[in-house]
């Protein structure tokens, strides 16, 4: 580990007794048959990934709740048929991205070159930048997020962000991954360190496109309602910095890679809507690969109604505690 405090660096990540309580017991046979699922042909990792999402739909009343609200909001053209067909076919691509979690984890880059099928704009990536400053890629919150990473990262030196995991193995193993292919990885509660290194010149990945809360938010058109968007990726546009978006789509023989270069904005809140629009795009072009479980539109502007009241109780109860630990 680099142990100058300015350059970016990896947390080492230990093995202990507290993975093998026997409340993870059903995770780690989870692994148990995931592992060698992951060295089969891609083909068939995605219809036995196919069968596995298909039960998820049967299981996850809560979540494909979730998957209908914000579908209908985003696409209120669409009939209620076409709605509940789209949702059936993203937890088909959830029960995917959980075999492609593995593939990310544990293949070779040898199997992993092999899976690109396309990589274009690479130089947005790979060119040297100016004034050895860094580089903020911005990524969606797709079903294969964590193989996505891999896939980007496979052309130069990264860095990125992780949002801990409550299941304790599950986190063991995503960062144990990550480490070993990126250079400097924070969790969510770190981003002034991630802020620093790239301002020494680290090419971050950061997902903009989820409801972190008020405090770092503001209110920016997603899908024609009003969203709370991260201002991070703003201020840093606003400040000169370089960002581009990388998405990654999944195709019959592996995935392809595009990479798009944002214009300088004038404002902070241009580069945000901007950026909104951006993410509309890339996620309209393939819905059934988005993580729709999540609330997006969990706050809401002063005087607007929650999309979600069902679950409004549990988040009052969740702020409760937030606002203790803070």
């Amino acid at each position: 580990m680099n142990n100058k405090k300015k350059d970016p660096y990896n947390s080492e990540e230990i093995f202990s007794l507290s993975l093998l309580n026997p409340k993870y017991l059903f995770t780690w046979v989870g692994l148990f048959f995931l592992f060698p699922i992951t060295k089969l042909p891609i083909s068939v990792t995605h219809k036995l990934g196919d069968m596995l999402g298909f039960i998820f739909f049967l299981l996850s009343k809560e979540r494909k709740k979730i998957a209908l609200i914000n579908l209908k909001l985003c696409f209120p053209k669409l009939e209620e048929q076409e709605i509940n067909s789209l949702v059936k076919e993203n937890f088909k691509n959830i029960g995917k991205g959980i075999l492609e979690m593995g593939i990310a984890w544990w293949s070779n880059q040898t199997r992993l070159q092999n899976l690109i099928t396309n990589y274009s704009n690479k130089e947005f990536l790979v060119e040297p930048s100016k004034n050895n400053k860094g580089l903020l890629v911005l990524i969606k919150h797709s079903t294969h997020l964590e193989l996505d990473l891999r896939l980007i990262a496979s052309v130069c030196e990264m860095g990125g962000m992780y949002k801990p995991q409550k299941n304790l193995v599950i986190n063991y193993f995503m960062r144990k991954s990550r480490n070993s292919y990126l250079r400097g990885v924070v969790s969510n509660s770190q981003s002034r360190k991630g802020i620093l290194w790239i301002k020494r010149g680290l090419k971050f990945f950061y997902a903009a496109d989820q409801d972190y809360g008020n405090k770092v938010s503001e209110y920016v058109p997603f899908f024609g309602h009003e969203a709370a968007t991260v201002k991070l990726p703003g201020d840093l546009a606003a400040r000169g910095l370089k960002i581009i978006f990388a998405d990654v789509k999944r195709n019959k023989f592996g995935y392809a890679i595009y990479l798009h270069k944002f214009e300088q904005p004038s404002s902070r809140k241009e580069f945000l809507i901007q950026m909104n629009e951006y993410y509309e795009k890339v996620i309209s072009e393939a819905p059934e690969e988005y993580l729709w479980v999540h609330r997006r539109f969990k706050n809401r502007p002063e005087g607007e109604e929650n999309f979600y009241p069902h679950w409004k109780k549990r988040e009052k109860k969740r702020e409760k505690k937030r606002n203790k630990r803070a």
